[in-house]
């Protein structure tokens, strides 16, 4: 995890670091491909981290923990379901 978060803070800001010339191109391309690589190692465990970083489940079954695109695409709007009101938003 604390590889994943290094890398993800250089990516962030991978724009400044190319800009002043810290980075090539190609280390850049590198980072990304390290960040991705470490994402495969860590998906069989997510469901341990969700746990032990105490994330609620109501928060794995939302719509972002999914296909967003999907879930907020014209086709899932009330209006394009023919319905007049849209209904209330339930928080946790």
């Amino acid at each position: 995890l604390l590889a994943l978060y290094a890398l993800d803070q250089l990516e962030q800001h991978m724009g400044w670091f190319l800009a002043h010339k810290y980075f090539a191109p190609k280390k850049a391309e590198k980072i990304h491909n390290m960040i991705l690589h470490l994402f495969d190692k860590l998906r069989p465990i997510a469901s341990d981290l969700c746990d032990a970083f105490g994330i609620p489940e109501y928060m794995l079954t939302a719509p972002i923990a999914h296909d967003w695109v999907e879930e907020f695409s014209w086709k899932n709007t009330p209006e394009a379901r023919g319905e007049t009101q849209r209904k209330a938003f339930k928080l946790h």
